[in-house]
């Protein structure tokens, strides 16, 4: 997802806020355009610096108990 910092005024933020983003479009020379959730290296060694790393996790599953009970067990689906 990209944002455009440029159509926002700059009384809707605070002053340390808009000099954050303004170091950031100078450091990523991206025009005005901040990239969010862009993390390459993140995305390509999910294990790195992991000691007790075994698994990815795929999704998040809620599973509802039976009858009479309410509650709602979080579960997890792991790729090995």
């Amino acid at each position: 997802m990209v944002f455009n910092v440029t159509q926002l005024p700059a009384e809707q933020y605070p002053r340390n806020a808009l000099q954050t983003l303004q170091s950031r479009n100078q450091k990523n020379h991206l025009g005005g355009f901040l990239i969010v959730g862009y993390c390459p290296r993140w995305k390509a060694k999910p294990f790195d610096n992991a000691s007790h790393a075994k698994c990815v996790a795929l999704t998040k599953v809620n599973v509802e108990a039976k009858q009479p009970n309410t509650a709602i067990h979080k579960n997890h689906k792991m790729s090995l």
